[in-house]
């Protein structure tokens, strides 16, 4: 289990204050080569914990210039298992590493709250996730490159719920939308809109057989 991630950041922050600031890299204390140290980068960076042949191995955390924080594994100056990443966004991802990315199982929490919750591939969300956005909406299924792509439904804060399949973000193909009325719409969608034919059963039972076009009824069936 982790210490709290800003509190590793501060501890940091404390000890650069007590050191002289270097103008080149160097081993500011401890043991850089076998064992645990601090190393300052010449651009700024810097690192605490443990070292393997003057290579970041094992636990440590990592502060660049730049304000991004990264507290967890390392294998051979590679992020690489478990670890947190504190962009200096304001953004936060807990879960797995490898070869510097995001990659496997793991959590990310946007700046305006939103947080997802899933597989991930190449530092994108990819795969299987879940994201609850700050309006209370929620949706669950196929990601792909940080977009809705594949089966999934979506929940809005209103209650309306959404399935079928995503391209980029948006409907397409069969969907089944259920508003919060009780109103039922099964049809065709095309890039986010209506398109094609469709049943729109109103909350009274009613039920309208039309067929539309970029999200406009065009023509009627009894």
């Amino acid at each position: 289990m982790y210490t709290p991630i800003y509190a590793k950041a501060a501890s940091l922050i404390a000890l650069l204050t007590m050191l002289p600031i270097c103008l080149s890299a160097s081993c500011l204390s401890g043991n850089c080569k076998n064992g645990f140290g601090v190393y300052q980068y010449a651009n700024g960076d810097l690192y605490q914990g443990n070292f393997e042949k003057g290579s970041r191995h094992g636990q440590g955390t990592y502060m660049a210039a730049s304000g991004d924080v990264y507290v967890g594994d390392w294998v051979k100056n590679v992020r690489s298992g478990q670890g947190k990443y504190v962009f200096v966004s304001g953004s936060v991802y807990a879960g797995e590493f490898s070869d510097n990315l995001m990659e496997g199982t793991g959590t990310l929490v946007l700046v305006d709250g939103s947080v997802y919750e899933g597989e991930f591939i190449n530092g994108y969300m990819e795969g299987f996730g879940m994201m609850t956005f700050s309006d209370g909406s929620i949706y669950v299924g196929k990601w792909h490159h940080d977009q809705f792509f594949g089966k999934g439904t979506m929940t809005y804060a209103s209650g309306t719920v959404a399935s079928g399949t995503w391209i980029n973000g948006r409907l397409n193909g069969l969907v089944n939308y259920r508003y919060a009325n009780g109103g039922i719409f099964n049809g065709r969608y095309v890039n986010g809109r209506r398109h094609g034919p469709g049943t729109l059963t109103l909350p009274s039972g009613a039920k309208v057989h039309a067929r539309w076009v970029d999200g406009k009824m065009e023509q009627m069936k009894g």
